[in-house]
């Protein structure tokens, strides 16, 4: 709490001082993204796109830290993946399906 003096042409306004409630705003430098989201889009050998769900995508990130993956099967062809990371760094995040990586992974993440 802090006292706020008000005053206009060096005189005070009525009822002050007043009595602030003051907290601290956000920090650019101390704030950070936590949580992150990415969707696998299934195709099959004829790179067609899977209509249903029910395929084995792994996913799984490496870095400082090691975060818990949720892979959600959304019965169409996609599949919501998402992490959080709480340290800064960089991360590789692999996905696959029958033991291989899929098209693009891996990919680095850098985490400032």
């Amino acid at each position: 709490m802090a006292i706020a003096l008000v005053t206009l042409g060096n005189e005070n306004v009525k009822n002050a001082p007043f009595f602030v409630n003051v907290s601290a705003g956000a920090s650019a430098g101390n704030s950070f993204i936590e949580g992150f989201s990415f969707v696998i889009k299934a195709l099959d050998s004829r790179g067609e796109a899977r209509k249903d769900g029910g395929d084995d995508f792994k996913v799984e990130i490496t870095g400082p830290t090691t975060p818990a993956v949720k892979v959600e099967d959304l019965k169409n062809g996609s599949y919501h993946v998402s992490y959080k990371v709480t340290e800064r760094g960089e991360y590789s995040i692999h996905v696959s399906t029958n033991g291989e990586n899929i098209k693009g992974t891996p990919v680095k993440q850098v985490i400032q």
